[in-house]
């Protein structure tokens, strides 16, 4: 499934890329059903996962296993939007940002 949703994800980022800004109706069209393809088939692997896999992962692990996934998850920070926003998404963030606060009230 992760390969599957890889896949999608770089189909959609070539879609921006090669197609979208040809700012057509027919690309258009065709990026919004890719993109909704992209949506529905992460939301049905993550029902899987809370339906499927977490329940066994709650009920196998140890605390020891515990505290290592914790230790893990600390480490690791969202290149996007965590603390240490990774270069290369640097102005896809800014943008984000800036469109949830058009007026830069707060800034």
């Amino acid at each position: 499934n992760h390969e599957i949703l890889g896949l999608l994800a770089r189909r959609l980022a070539r879609a921006l890329v090669d197609h979208l800004l040809q700012d057509t109706d027919e690309t258009r069209r065709w990026f919004v059903s890719l993109a909704n393809d992209f949506v529905n088939t992460n939301r049905h692997h993550m029902a899987e996962e809370e339906k499927n896999f977490f329940p066994l992962v709650r009920t196998s692990l140890s605390e020891n296993d515990w505290m290592a996934v914790n230790d893990r998850i600390g480490r690791d920070d969202d290149p996007l939007f965590g603390a240490l926003v990774e270069t290369r998404f640097k102005s896809l963030h800014r943008y984000l940002a800036d469109s949830q606060n058009p007026a830069g009230l707060g800034s």
